[in-house]
């Protein structure tokens, strides 16, 4: 405990010394407003509000360019705090913030929630870079605007509009075992209308384990005494993939009053499920999992209008529908050919979402400026457990009002006041006569924000937030509908400091206090509230450009994760790393030459064996080195070539999942 209490006072001490009492000579803090558009959020005035009063990353469309990003789970790992990995059922992409899993945040791709109805979940690796024009992570406290399900932080996925600018790109890129990604995009403007389209494909025989990998020793339950051997080793079993993504954009613009916007997507995808132990709590009896995906679409339509009657009043209305179609097959073996064993089937989900959201924002003075904001989800979810079995139907429905006033308390000094209402109604549980009670929950917080010079600002803030369970952790199998609505009063600490024009510093210190989080036990498919748990920390983020071609950012994230249930299987929360070191490197030389090095170094994980009654184990920490080299042979071309985990570390994000090993890939970016 005194180690916690030491490293906690010089966090907070690191806070309070890069926050100079007087202005600084250089370096002011950015004042002019992104060049892009989030309809149906928040304006362009109040983006940088919002980053004046939380804890707010970014990254543009040539970040990611520059960066060689392939999808939008690849992008989020540039940033300090957040984690992208495999789920623990071992396979997807998804992103941790804080502590927070992926089912506690809330993910928006052009203010629109994206998110599996059934599960709660979207994958990240599914959706491409070239759709994207910026992602916008808020940490912690957010806009009360946003609604509910926010309890770690909000993720904005803002796509490509060309906004009067005509880009055309594409990187066709190449790798081992026969991967091939081909990416492009091309926007322009014809009088009143913006329009762009992007396309990509991307398909692979899977990746290759470390030279030096180990299978796990997973004990053959119930009697224990010989072991499941689910990987030799070479290319990973299993782990193939075939995407298809596609996303059109049509902006209407005939004047600076009004604009109307549609946006669309479609993914259409077959992948396996690489090969991976399962543990039955039930029968305690443990097999190897046969999964593939035979079928995985998704497909995203989003209409807006944005409405300015006079200076400082701003209208904004959109729908949205959602629509998710996957077919899982769970096969005899690893052959993937027979079906005829109890544990093999072939499983249809048909899930929708059909949702609005209006916001209505104003100047009132010295009331400062308010938004009222609101929204409906309808959510569907269809699944036939195998054939010939009856098709269930689920039905959920969510509401949310919320108000926002930021108003100037002095030259220096300005708060944020907000507060939402949020009401779950459970409408249908297939055929279950008590779906559960409805959920209604009311939101407050309260930010304060300080220019402490003409380059700092320091912030606190102060939230009591909820998260709703799923369909899946409701009623799935070995759900329960009787689960409580998550929350947590979070508080929240930072600063921001441009030392100089080259360099820049960031910290920030925050502490949940979360009631009934609902901590699944993956393996074995259960889901539980924890009655208390604590998750605190620190983040410092450090960026030098010492010459315009020449960038170091560094950062590290401390994490504290405890359960603090009366009934738990021990002190930690499974799966988070308590300490994360994260590091990119990018120079250029000989005038058309650029190298980027980047990676991460982590520290052990918790989490508690199934295979072995549950006892406290211990994923190793790891450091992963990654080295890309591209070259603008003409304006317009640049050949590349990227090798990624440069060590061949084995390693584990995941129990039983090993992580590829070192991976080649080469190919040409083209833009014009």
């Amino acid at each position: 405990m005194p180690r916690i209490v030491i490293l906690h006072l010089f966090l907070l001490a690191t806070v309070l010394v890069v926050m100079p009492t007087a202005p600084a000579a250089a370096g002011e803090l950015e004042e002019s407003p992104p060049q892009y558009q989030l309809d149906l959020i928040v304006t362009t005035a109040q983006r940088e509000n919002e980053r004046f009063f939380y804890t707010v990353d970014e990254l543009t469309a040539e970040d990611l360019w520059q960066r060689d990003v392939q999808t939008a789970a690849q992008a989020l790992n540039f940033l300090p705090g957040i984690r992208t990995k495999v789920a623990r059922v071992g396979h997807g992409q998804y992103v941790c913030i804080r502590g927070f899993e992926q089912q506690h945040l809330l993910i928006l791709v052009d203010g629109v929630p994206l998110y599996n109805p059934y599960d709660g979940l979207v994958e990240l690796d599914h959706i491409p870079s070239e759709q994207i024009q910026a992602i916008r992570v808020v940490k912690g406290t957010s806009s009360a605007t946003y609604g509910p399900n926010a309890l770690g932080g909000v993720i904005n996925i803002i796509t490509k509009n060309p906004h009067g600018k005509a880009n055309r790109g594409m990187v066709a890129e190449f790798g081992q075992n026969n991967t091939i990604n081909i990416r492009l995009h091309h926007g322009f403007r014809t009088g009143p209308m913006d329009i762009q389209f992007s396309g990509s494909r991307a398909c692979s025989d899977g990746f290759r384990l470390a030279q030096d990998f180990q299978e796990t020793e997973v004990p053959k339950l119930p009697d224990g005494q010989d072991l499941l051997h689910y990987e030799d080793g070479g290319r990973r079993d299993n782990s193939d993939y075939a995407k298809m993504a596609g996303h059109l954009a049509l902006s209407y613009l005939p004047g600076e009053k009004f604009n109307l916007t549609f946006s669309g997507s479609l993914v259409d995808n077959e992948w396996g499920v690489a090969t991976h132990p399962f543990y039955n709590a039930k029968k305690n009896k443990s097999r190897i999992r046969y999964w593939r995906f035979t079928e995985w679409r998704q497909g995203m339509a989003n209409l807006s209008a944005v409405y300015r009657p006079r200076k400082g009043l701003t209208a904004r209305a959109g729908a949205f529908y959602n629509k998710y179609d996957n077919t899982l097959d769970s096969y005899d073996d690893d052959t993937y050919t027979s079906q005829e064993k109890g544990y093999a089937y072939h499983s249809v989900y048909d899930d929708h979402a059909l949702g609005g959201q209006f916001q209505l924002a104003g100047d009132l003075g010295r009331a400062g400026n308010v938004t009222l904001g609101g929204g409906i989800l309808q959510d569907v979810h269809r699944d036939t457990p195998d054939e010939g079995q009856p098709t269930g139907e689920f039905q959920m429905r969510t509401w949310w009002v919320g108000v926002q006033d930021q108003t100037k308390i002095s030259e220096r000094v300005s708060a944020a006041l907000g507060i939402n209402y949020a009401l779950l109604d459970k409408r249908q549980a297939a055929d279950l006569t008590d779906a559960g009670e409805d959920f209604a929950t009311l939101n407050p917080h309260i930010c304060v924000a300080s220019l402490t010079s003409p380059s700092s600002r320091v912030y606190l803030s102060l939230a009591h937030q909820t998260g709703f369970p799923t369909m899946k952790q409701l009623y799935g199998k070995d759900g329960n509908p009787q689960l409580k609505a998550q929350k947590t009063n979070h508080l929240e600490l930072g600063t921001e400091w441009a030392v100089s024009a080259q360099t820049r510093l960031d910290g920030a210190l925050f502490y949940d206090w979360v009631s009934d989080l609902i901590e699944g036990n993956y393996l074995s498919r259960t889901t539980v509230n924890v009655e208390k748990a604590h998750l605190f920390g620190g983040e410092v983020s450090y960026k030098y450009s010492p010459a315009k071609a020449l960038h170091i950012a560094l950062s590290y994230s401390y994490l504290r994760t405890e359960n603090k249930s009366d009934q738990r299987p021990g002190e930690y929360l499974q799966f988070r790393p308590e300490h994360t070191l994260d590091w990119r490197l990018s120079a250029r030389f000989l005038e058309k030459c650029k190298i980027l090095f980047y990676g991460s170094a982590l520290s052990r994980q918790h989490f508690y064996d199934d295979f072995n009654e549950r006892r406290l184990s211990h994923l190793p920490a790891y450091c992963v080195a990654n080295l890309t080299f591209s070259w603008q042979a003409l304006s317009y071309m640049e050949p590349f070539l990227s090798v990624s985990n440069l060590s061949d570390a084995d390693y584990q994000e995941v129990y039983t999942s090993p992580a590829p090993g070192r991976d080649f890939r080469g190919g040409l970016r083209m833009s014009w």
